[in-house]
């Protein structure tokens, strides 16, 4: 989980740590692609910049599409 400076408490699927990089996943088992997800892992991104992480990325995977998109990092 991370605190965010709200207050809030925010809990990505995964996160990956290494070789200078930092990767959120985050699960989604619906059929719909949808632009609230892409917000969700671009903050969970900002939350993990403001605390030093670099080079982070967000992809969400879309298990019943068999996907993988990248999100806005």
């Amino acid at each position: 989980s991370m605190i965010g400076p709200d207050g809030g408490t925010y809990r990505p699927d995964r996160v990956m740590i290494g070789n200078g990089r930092t990767i959120v996943v985050d699960y989604k088992f619906g059929m719909e692609q949808k632009a609230a997800y892409t917000r969700q892992i671009a903050h969970y991104c900002k939350l993990l910049r403001q605390m030093g992480y670099e080079n982070v990325e967000g992809y969400i995977w879309y298990i019943a599409l068999g996907e993988v998109v990248p999100a806005a990092n």
